[in-house]
């Protein structure tokens, strides 16, 4: 964990007079896989009620960096977006994260989970800064359904992290269509060591459905603190030349107390109808 700079974040949000109340934005769009009864709002809207909601992944996008710690942005069950999200904002904090997560609108008749259709080759989430690493933490993301446009061993990340993100809670989430379902990356250097670590710690997926993922469902690449548990993952790994490379989970190059537990994995880089993938991979240097 990192308090010293956790605190330090909390007093500076004291001192520039953070609100005291969270807001709540809600957004609703109709894209492919949406229900039929589905009513998409408006980016011209202020976002603030069921019946007032943004429409957009453009529109959250232009909000991300201005959200404040505790801010909620709810998706419509039963709705549909088309793109991709960057997420980066150096006002939350891990003890009142920014939450994303889903909302049940009068319209819904089913409660599916709100959807992010992603086109080939793209990432869907990804909890990065460019350039050199700067630290940001708090995030809970829940009850999504992330489509990617798989078409090769190419086809992006469903959930990217990387450049010193930390306490990112993944919960109740469906990730199919990527090359990768959720990519715990490394990190470049920091920009300024006195306030990144250039390391990504705390990082949680729970409760998930991991499928469909042409090269590995989970892939750990240097994350700390890291528990993977209650999840199912299912035909990851059938994609590229050489199978066995593939993997349902890997646990990868440097990693520090990762913790793989009471996950369900199934079909793990099938090719020719054979399971030809390791369902659980650790390598390199493991601790704790």
């Amino acid at each position: 964990m990192k308090p010293a700079k956790t605190l330090a974040l909390a007093l500076l949000g004291l001192s520039l007079g953070a609100p005291c109340h969270a807001s709540v934005y809600y957004v609703s769009d109709c894209q492919s896989g949406a229900e039929a009864s589905c009513k998409p709002g408006s980016d011209a809207n202020d976002g603030l009620s069921k019946a007032h909601p943004w429409q957009t992944l453009s529109k959250v996008a232009s909000a991300i960096g201005l959200l404040q710690p505790g801010d909620q942005i709810l998706f419509a069950r039963g709705s549909a977006q088309s793109g991709s999200l960057s997420i980066y904002n150096k006002n939350s904090v891990a003890a009142n994260p920014i939450v994303l997560d889903a909302y049940a609108p009068d319209w819904s008749t089913t409660g599916a989970l709100p959807i992010l259709n992603v086109a080939a080759g793209v990432s869907g989430l990804n909890f990065q800064d460019s350039g050199l690493a700067n630290h940001d933490e708090g995030y809970v993301v829940r009850n999504m359904n992330i489509r990617g446009g798989l078409s090769s061993s190419s086809g992006g990340t469903g959930v990217f992290l990387f450049n010193d993100v930390d306490h990112v809670l993944l919960e109740n989430l469906e990730i199919s269509g990527f090359a990768i379902g959720v990519n715990c990356a490394a990190s470049h250097a920091a920009e300024n060591p006195q306030t990144s670590d250039a390391k990504n710690d705390y990082i949680t997926l729970r409760g998930s459905f991991i499928h469909d993922n042409g090269v590995q469902g989970y892939y750990n690449g240097g994350c700390g603190h890291v528990l993977v548990a209650n999840n199912i993952f299912d035909n990851n790994g059938f994609a590229g030349p050489l199978l066995s490379h593939n993997h349902n989970i890997y646990i990868g190059d440097s990693g520090q107390d990762v913790t793989v537990s009471s996950n369900v994995l199934t079909r793990s880089a099938v090719g020719n109808g054979v399971c030809q993938g390791d369902p659980i991979v650790s390598h390199g240097q493991q601790v704790g």
